[in-house]
């Protein structure tokens, strides 16, 4: 009888962790992260692996995303994907570094075939001449569920107060 207890008890912990880690949420939350990554660009990155960032950014992308931030008023309004990657090809080409890091999850609201996931996120880019980002920020991501996966389709963001 023992030497069932211990596969059978694996077996549970194994189910248990593949509901856990393919439930939506988690995907969600996995999904902000990756778009966090994938627009973090390193100081000694080379072009060839900021040029991946660019094309990983397709991935999370519904064709069409709207962005709103009352302090960056040129980067609000709606854009096809094609314009936001062109957008982040730039990026990628002038920027000397950028970070964009969770800092937490505040919440979580989906049903069926979207979500909105609020975090916190700490955000830095530099540009030769200026910081136009630089600090933390409330953030909210909407996602739509597609045949390929949750796709962005629209992010808000605001410096956070205190």
């Amino acid at each position: 009888m023992k030497r069932f207890l211990a596969p059978l008890l694996a077996a549970l912990i194994g189910i248990g962790f593949a509901a856990w880690w393919f439930s939506p949420d988690q995907v969600l939350k996995r999904r902000t992260v990756r778009l966090l990554e994938t627009l973090t660009l390193q100081r000694d990155q080379g072009k060839a692996g900021r040029q991946l960032n660019a094309y990983g950014l397709n991935a999370l992308l519904a064709n069409h995303v709207t962005l709103d931030s009352p302090e960056f008023p040129e980067a609000s309004g709606e854009f096809d994907s094609v314009e936001i990657e062109s957008a982040f090809s730039w990026l990628c080409e002038h920027a000397l570094e950028t970070r964009f890091t969770k800092e937490s999850i505040e919440s979580i609201e989906r049903n069926e075939d979207s979500a909105m996931v609020r975090c916190v996120l700490s955000a830095l880019v530099v540009l030769p001449t200026h910081r136009p980002a630089d600090g933390t920020y409330v953030a909210t991501f909407h996602w739509k569920q597609s045949e390929e996966g949750w796709r962005l389709e629209r992010a808000e963001w605001d410096r956070k107060r205190n």
